[in-house]
């Protein structure tokens, strides 16, 4: 199969095949779109002016009467509700877009899949929950999630919320394990044991691992890594593949968290961006909000590419 290429792909999407293509697949789902798009502003905008005149009336109220914190407290109240049930109405749209665009939009690109979330969380919650690579977690939220496949790698893409509630009498505390990018890819390397990467100074070594010192001064002041087998872990963490997740560290902002575990590969981003998002804002049929959406994709998909997990050599 011809390999792709990351820039090449990039090239398409600014090329007048693409607007071809938009105009093409899409021109009736954005007529319907922009309409429940204005009706959904419409009604957020009716719920502003509403809560607006609600506080403003209670505070008008205290002029005369002395209950300023009932009044507070009431504002606070009508404030958080118009927010619950705007937000409501704002993912409501944004999801029935994706739904709408997505497939289409991502088979410019590739073989990918969109899977409901509402159907299939508990199957990446089911494999999530079993890795070593995050703490332990007892609220999972999946908000999209892709499945395809780039340069004979299959792709796992879910967009991950993993909290950790507790309770004490009447208080509770929510500790956030996990926010951003889950990537699940296989390994072309046969491994027994379990190696982690994470940033250093915040990981709690899994039970049966020991630390593992490379011999890379600057990759060890970022992260920490453990490994069942010291052996195959400084086999498959090659000075190649150091370097690469440096760069990718480096390019989001962040440090990539890696496992090797249950025969794959897992990649976690943390980022507190909404990825692939239509908004609302914006008129449906906006040209470059799509566009956008497929270069998140790719900046995904480059991962592959760094790492070069498409080789079956070594890291």
């Amino acid at each position: 199969m011809e390999q792709k290429n990351i820039e090449n792909i990039k090239d398409k999407l600014f090329s007048k095949d693409f607007k071809k293509f938009f105009r093409k697949k899409f021109a009736e789902d954005f007529s319907d779109l922009e309409k429940q798009r204005k009706r959904t502003i419409i009604i957020i905008n009716t719920i502003i002016t509403i809560t607006i005149l609600f506080v403003v009336s209670l505070i008008l109220y205290t002029i005369f009467i002395s209950v300023l914190d009932t009044i507070i407290h009431l504002c606070v109240f009508a404030v958080t509700i118009a927010c619950i049930i705007c937000n409501f109405f704002r993912s409501k749209y944004t999801k029935t877009a994706k739904n709408k665009i997505l497939p289409t939009l991502l088979s410019y690109i590739g073989n990918f899949k969109i899977y409901d979330t509402s159907k299939t969380s508990s199957e990446i919650e089911y494999y999530v929950s079993g890795l070593e690579l995050f703490e332990n977690f007892n609220r999972f939220h999946c908000d999209d999630r892709f499945v395809g496949t780039y340069n004979n790698v299959e792709v796992d893409v879910s967009e991950l919320s993993l909290k950790k509630v507790t309770h004490s009498g009447k208080r509770s505390s929510t500790k956030i394990i996990f926010n951003g990018l889950f990537i699940k890819l296989p390994s072309f390397k046969e491994y027994s044991g379990k190696t982690f990467i994470k940033r250093n100074g915040i990981f709690n070594a899994p039970s049966q691992t020991q630390k593992v010192n490379l011999e890379d001064p600057e990759f060890e002041k970022l992260y920490d890594i453990f490994s069942t087998d010291q052996i195959e872990a400084r086999v498959l963490i090659t000075p190649a593949f150091m370097d690469r997740l440096k760069k990718l560290s480096t390019k989001y902002g962040t440090s990539i968290i890696v496992s090797f575990e249950k025969k794959n590969i897992n990649i976690a981003i943390p980022s507190n961006k909404d990825w692939f998002e239509i908004p609302l804002k914006d008129s449906a049929s906006k040209f470059e909000n799509y566009r956008n959406i497929l270069l998140e994709l790719i900046e995904i998909l480059s991962v592959i590419d760094t790492l070069k997990l498409d080789q079956n050599i070594g890291m």
